[in-house]
């Protein structure tokens, strides 16, 4: 959680736009998908769960990628995907639109809502990085670094975990990996993903501390927090020195 909440204030590297809280509503939604383990009735939390989707998607368009791959998981991690919690996944990511819909009939301009889901076409070129300032750059090697770390070890120590724990973050592993090809792919959606990166990285770099003890473990603890505490300071430098 500690590096968690420092590679978070870490990448206020720009302005803070409403997709700056993206990883809030991610969040929100892993949380209300773990509390369905097992749960093929419970169609008002899966509800819930991909209305917070539908909001993203409406500050976000390219949230919908995410949807096959959450139905996929609701199927073989979460173990609850039954016909009404999938009509209910649906029902949760249209009723944003609908009032969206509603807001622009009235307002006489629904040309903007075509818009938004023509930018769901819109690709920009793969790989092309040069876009990225230093700080941004940093930030994200910093994040990469920390996913990579707790991958591995999650893959390497799998067998000691629970099934419940190994079904949780199995999940973490599979968004992480998806929004780092993403990027990649598609790095002019890089603050979008730098903060799902955050949210699934987060959670697998503290299973890498909380479960070693040894001597290169401890120290590559202090090396990462405090390379944490400079970017977050040197991110925070550069804005007070822009914006202000």
């Amino acid at each position: 959680m500690f590096v968690h909440r420092l590679c978070d204030y870490g990448c206020f590297h720009v302005p803070i736009y409403p997709i700056s809280h993206h990883h809030v509503r991610l969040c929100r939604v892993l949380y209300i998908c773990f509390s369905l383990l097992s749960k093929h009735t419970c169609t008002r939390w899966t509800f819930y769960a991909f209305f917070c989707i539908g909001m993203a998607s409406i500050v976000w368009v390219q949230t919908l990628f995410f949807l096959p791959v959450l139905w996929v998981i609701m199927r073989t991690n979460i173990l609850s995907m039954s016909p009404r919690n999938f009509v209910a996944s649906l029902l949760g990511i249209i009723l944003p639109y609908w009032f969206y819909a509603g807001y622009l009939v009235v307002k006489g301009d629904i040309t903007i809502l075509i818009n938004h889901f023509a930018k769901i076409a819109v690709f920009g070129e793969p790989f092309n990085l040069k876009f990225l300032n230093f700080s941004q750059a940093l930030t994200l090697s910093f994040v990469l670094v920390c996913a990579v770390i707790g991958i591995v070890h999650f893959m390497n120590q799998k067998r000691n975990d629970n099934i419940r724990t190994r079904l949780f973050y199995q999940i973490f592993v599979t968004i992480d990996l998806l929004a780092i090809v993403f990027f990649f792919l598609q790095p002019q959606h890089y603050e979008a993903l730098l903060s799902v990166m955050i949210v699934t990285t987060a959670p697998l770099i503290a299973h890498f501390f909380a479960l070693t003890r040894t001597r290169i473990t401890n120290w590559m603890f202090i090396i990462l927090s405090y390379s944490a505490i400079i970017i977050t300071l040197f991110n925070l430098w550069n804005l007070l020195h822009n914006y202000l």
